[in-house]
């Protein structure tokens, strides 16, 4: 067999063998993106080739020429290879070496693609124009003439040592990447990489070994690129069918998500679904794989896309609502409930150079968390309703010890409790003082109501239960009992956890004897300085202490009673609060009559 036969042989096998390699290598890929982005581009620079070569065929020495640039430019591509391999092995590429091994591979790109142009430009044909950089690559080529075939010869420029020479980098710098990935980045078994690299250096090796042959004996050798080639290929295919060279970070990557517990839906910067993995499918029975390249809002309802949305509005430095210290907080208001289990919605945002690219929305399940939530807050309930219980009853201890230390006052701590809740009521059903007063202000004022005479117990039993008017030494005496009675309660309830309830106790302690008109006492405060609480309270302990004989004076009737009130409306009272007071006239009465009716069961 002749040499050229040998030579065509090897080249025919290397083009089958480099096309079967190329559609092996892609159907075991697993980021199918990659694999059509590649294969495009493999394609269409064969066919921009072709038809270029197609306009350019119309002699022996155009054909030769397009065959020429397209040997080159195959050669070429292994800078390609280079940035890829780096970037498979996670090798940082500085910059600068970066901008001048592209620019350089630019600059040498062009002057293939021109080396047959002449430097004026012709009409028609934009390469042309850069016909100048041709003769940098090569300064001549003509046709010769060798065994009855026809063969291109060129005399070398300085573009084609520059080519060379990048060849003879590439080689260096592989031969350096295997060394650093074996000391510090081994990701592959010590064969599996070897034979990587020498894939990667042999066709470029044979083609250097070509250059020296000619360069030391002035002689073409063999051409043995193309065996080079078959060499590459059939170990490029044992690799990939035999020893199983995946993509495996991009493998174990859609086998981890399509596998993970937690249910996730990857979505582009548009809201299109890219990707949904098996745990969506289960938890939800409309969602499959028809669904992806449609829009999320169009396909999930809004229950589940709306916990979403506060979340894919914030960016990764800030801080999404239900969210404390980058720490998710378990509500109601950010949750999913699908049956009886529970999820909270999560996003992560996919960035490229700062630019969103995708969104994962994921749901993590928090059924056990919630549920643990719940049962905590009913105990953490009970037992606050316990303390609040114990609080009451004790309050009203103290409360009873003061009213029995008064014995005047029998019973009126209970009546005034109902008379303040009561006309407290009113003044919310008015829309009074709907700024201060609502549910909880009632609730809390009927309870603390029995503390406003505590600072009796620092008042003599004597004064209190004195038949007759008081000297002006034994009143101020007397009318400490306010002051005395807020400090106690302000040391007693210090702790108590409730500063509503603490503070009511307080101010009615305090200020129930203050007059709306300024003359009451201790502080003569007036108006609406007067706490609310108090000005109700102030009502409520009149009314009663006028129906109720004492040692200085017989009881009221109620029609009397009522009477002063009205009368004292405006000087002693906020008017508000003695209309509230004489619109629940039938309410006082039935209270005072069940209150009388349960003491005389008693006795």
């Amino acid at each position: 067999m002749s040499l050229f036969a040998l030579e065509n042989f090897a080249s025919n096998i290397a083009v089958l063998l480099s096309i079967a390699c190329f559609a092996v290598v892609a159907s075991h890929r697993e980021a199918k993106d990659y694999e059509i982005s590649l294969s495009f581009s493999f394609f269409a620079i064969l066919t921009s080739l072709g038809y270029l070569g197609h306009l350019q065929s119309a002699a022996i020495q155009t054909a030769l020429v397009f065959t020429t640039k397209i040997k080159y430019i195959g050669l070429f591509m292994q800078f390609i290879v280079f940035f890829m391999v780096y970037g498979y092995f996670k090798v940082k590429i500085p910059k600068w070496f970066f901008i001048s091994y592209m620019s350089v591979s630019l600059l040498i790109l062009v002057m293939i693609l021109n080396f047959n142009f002449k430097s004026i430009p012709m009409p028609g044909n934009p390469m042309s124009w850069l016909g100048f950089t041709g003769r940098w690559f090569f300064k001549n080529y003509y046709i010769q003439m060798r065994r009855g075939l026809v063969f291109l010869r060129t005399q070398n420029n300085w573009g084609y040592c520059l080519f060379v020479a990048t060849m003879i980098l590439y080689v260096a710098l592989l031969a350096y990447l295997y060394i650093h990935v074996i000391l510090h980045k081994r990701i592959l078994k010590l064969r599996d990489l070897t034979m990587l690299f020498m894939t990667l250096l042999i066709p470029t090796i044979c083609f250097l070994y070509e250059r020296a042959f000619l360069l030391t004996t002035g002689q073409e050798s063999v051409p043995i690129v193309p065996w080079g080639i078959i060499i590459s290929d059939c170990m490029s295919i044992y690799l990939v069918v035999y020893r199983r060279f995946y993509n495996v970070n991009s493998m174990a990557s859609d086998t981890f998500f399509d596998r993970m517990e937690t249910p996730a839906i990857v979505v582009n910067d548009t809201f299109r679904i890219t990707n949904i993995n098996t745990a969506v499918q289960e938890l939800f029975s409309f969602v499959n794989k028809d669904i992806i390249g449609q829009r999320a809002m169009a396909v999930f309802p809004d229950y589940l896309i709306r916990p979403f949305e506060p979340l894919i509005s914030f960016g990764d430095e800030l801080t999404p609502p239900g969210q404390k210290n980058g720490k998710s907080l378990i509500s109601d208001d950010n949750l999913i409930f699908v049956g009886a289990r529970t999820f909270q919605p999560k996003v992560r945002r996919i960035l490229n150079k700062n630019q969103l690219i995708a969104l994962v929305l994921s749901l993590d399940d928090v059924t056990l968390l919630h549920n643990y939530k719940i049962t905590l807050e009913d105990d953490v309930s009970k037992k606050t309703d316990q303390i609040r219980k114990m609080r009451d009853q004790m309050a009203f201890s103290l409360a009873y010890l003061a009213e029995h230390h008064d014995l005047s006052s029998k019973g009126h701590l209970t009546r005034t409790a109902y008379y303040t809740e009561a006309i407290a009521r009113e003044l919310l059903r008015e829309g009074m003082y709907n700024d201060i007063i609502d549910e909880s202000f009632i609730h809390t004022i009927s309870r603390v109501a029995p503390l406003h005479d505590i600072g009796k117990v620092y008042v003599d039993e004597k004064i209190l239960n004195k038949n007759g008017p008081l000297t002006p030494g034994e009143r101020l005496l007397m009318e400490s009992h306010t002051v005395k009675g807020a400090d106690f309660l302000d040391t007693a309830l210090k702790d108590c956890g409730d500063s509503l309830y603490s503070g009511m106790a307080h101010d009615i302690a305090l200020y129930h004897h203050e007059w709306w008109n300024g003359s009451g006492y201790p502080t003569r405060i007036s108006g609406t300085k007067i706490p609310v609480s108090s000005r109700i309270m102030a009502v409520a302990d009149v009314f009663d202490a006028l129906l109720s004989e004492r040692p200085y004076k017989k009881a009221f009737s109620m029609t009397e009673a009522y009477d002063i009130i009205h009368y004292q409306s405006g000087t002693h009272f906020d008017p508000a609060v003695v209309t509230a007071f004489e619109a629940i006239t039938p309410e006082i009465k039935a209270i005072i009559e069940n209150i009388a009716s349960k003491n005389a069961t008693k006795h």
